[in-house]
């Protein structure tokens, strides 16, 4: 069963507007999707007594089975602590950037 959306005229023609209006830099072409298989056969060439080679099997898995992009889970820059999520992380108190409270659970 769907649900009508009747903004969905004026979603359809923003999204098309914002599209036309991006630069080239922000789209890629579409790629091959990743398998399990591909995941096995990476597992195979990784040594995980490795940091490096486990730490990157892990980012690896976590993009896959989260369903997400290399880029959402990886850190592109230098570590900052007050921007990207640490082992310590969970014992901090405090707000994001995006005004949303973080803290222990309780």
């Amino acid at each position: 069963m769907s649900m009508h959306y009747n903004g969905s005229a004026h979603l359809k023609r923003s999204m098309h507007g914002s599209s036309s209006v991006a630069p080239p830099s922000t789209s890629w072409p579409r790629q091959a999707p990743v398998t399990l298989a591909h995941l096995i056969a990476l597992r195979t060439m990784l040594d995980l007594t490795n940091t490096f080679n486990a730490a990157m099997f892990s980012v690896a898995t976590v993009a896959f089975w989260c369903q997400c992009w290399l880029g959402e889970v990886c850190v592109e820059s230098l570590l900052d602590p007050t921007m990207h999520a640490t082992h310590a992380t969970q014992q901090r108190i405090g707000w994001m950037l995006s005004n949303i409270f973080y803290g222990p659970l309780q």
